[in-house]
């Protein structure tokens, strides 16, 4: 399985909003995304979601959203 970020879509208030996905692929983690978004009354339409693959191959760290606009 694959880690990837998305910190592009739509929230429910004007502020960053960030996930995590973990599929096989990045075209599974992007329909994973939209049902769920969709699923919590977040629907994107045509706005293109952004995924961003984590590598794990050593220790990291990924600051999501830290605010700053």
């Amino acid at each position: 399985m694959r880690v990837f970020t998305c910190n592009n879509f739509i929230g429910h208030y004007p502020v960053g909003s960030a996930a995590i996905v973990v599929a096989d692929d990045v075209h599974v983690a992007r329909q994973m995304l939209v049902e769920h978004l969709q699923a919590i009354g977040l629907p994107q339409g045509t706005h293109k979601l952004e995924l961003t693959q984590v590598r794990t191959a050593k220790p990291t760290t990924i600051i999501l959203v830290d605010g700053n606009h």
